[in-house]
């Protein structure tokens, strides 16, 4: 069974309450017998449920069942593949900063990297007429530092675009999660609102066969909206 049937069917249950919150979860070794698989895809099946909130993994105890924010989940089933990221029409993308850091305990586990793993971290806003519409970072496997260094420059560039060109390796979007929080002091200088203002998050993961290519954590100020368009064939960045 592929690792992402396994997610499938662990939040379909959490979500219908079977298993309950809170309640543990089969282990990797036991998802691995249960569902026949490997242990890597049992593996990669629950830090998947973790990063998307349907799991927290509590030391040496086990991972138990959660739903994402402690609230209610409301899921938007989509057939298909979105290649293509959020346009925005006369926006200026400036690129904040980019570094090799040490990838923070939720990044890791959004790109599968061991605890402590090496991560490309870039920041950027995105500004039309004065006013920021998006505050984000994008997060890459620190393996493409060495074979990709300009994703450490504070070059304007789609880094999915150029790890295509480079490796051959073509991203499509796994999950798309939106949640609401407030803005904290660094991301209220950024935006020039006050801090404890709403706003809206997006949070991506972009794989293919091989892994994770990228997670990205966008936020957006209040007055900016996010609308999803479904359109037939393959549509490019504008």
């Amino acid at each position: 069974m592929e690792y992402r049937e396994i997610v499938n069917h662990y939040k379909h249950g959490i979500l219908n309450g079977s298993p309950a919150v809170g309640e543990r979860l089969p282990s990797a070794r036991e998802i691995k017998d249960l569902h026949d698989t490997s242990l890597t895809t049992a593996t990669r099946a629950l830090r998947t449920l973790c990063m998307e909130g349907f799991a927290i993994a509590r030391g040496t105890t086990g991972t138990f069942a959660a739903v994402p924010g402690g609230g209610i989940v409301l899921r938007v089933p989509i057939v298909g593949t979105r290649l293509s990221g959020v346009h925005t029409p006369g926006g200026q993308v400036d690129v904040l900063s980019a570094a090799l850091v040490q990838a923070p305990p939720h990044a890791a586990l959004a790109m599968e990297l061991e605890a402590g793993g090496l991560a490309i971290r870039r920041e950027s806003t995105i500004t039309r007429d004065g006013q920021v519409l998006r505050l984000s970072v994008g997060w890459l496997p620190g393996a493409f530092a060495e074979e990709l260094p300009e994703l450490l420059s504070l070059a304007h560039i789609w880094a999915g675009d150029r790890i295509r060109e480079k490796t051959g390796r073509k991203a499509t979007v796994e999950v798309d999660r939106y949640y609401a929080r407030t803005a904290e002091e660094h991301e209220a200088g950024v935006m020039g609102i006050p801090v404890g203002s709403a706003l809206l998050v997006r949070e991506t993961r972009w794989h293919d066969d091989d892994g994770v290519i990228e997670f990205g954590e966008a936020v957006y100020p209040p007055g900016v909206s996010v609308g999803c368009e479904y359109l037939e064939g393959d549509p490019s960045r504008t």
